[in-house]
């Protein structure tokens, strides 16, 4: 220690050596610790005036719902 101490090339090539692996690993730790999850979540609001929501579902919400069982790009568990 009192070699690097006294050899200032050896610490600054060692403070320089500190720095770089902090910045690394500061750069490379909030990608492992929170990783981007995305939630892709739609809802299908219907409007028909007058009507009870029974009507509504039958003929319309059913309908939307069946078109998008039917999109190859949607998960279609998640329309259950």
């Amino acid at each position: 220690m009192k070699h690097i101490l006294g050899n200032t090339r050896l610490l600054i090539l060692a403070v320089a050596l500190l720095i770089v692996s902090g910045l690394s690993a500061l750069s490379a730790l909030p990608r492992a610790e929170d990783p981007i999850i995305k939630n892709r979540i739609g809802s299908v609001v219907t409007h028909y005036p007058g009507a009870t929501a029974e009507r509504v579902e039958a003929l319309v919400t059913e309908k939307i719902e069946t078109s998008l069982r039917q999109l190859n790009e949607l998960n279609n568990h998640l329309l259950k």
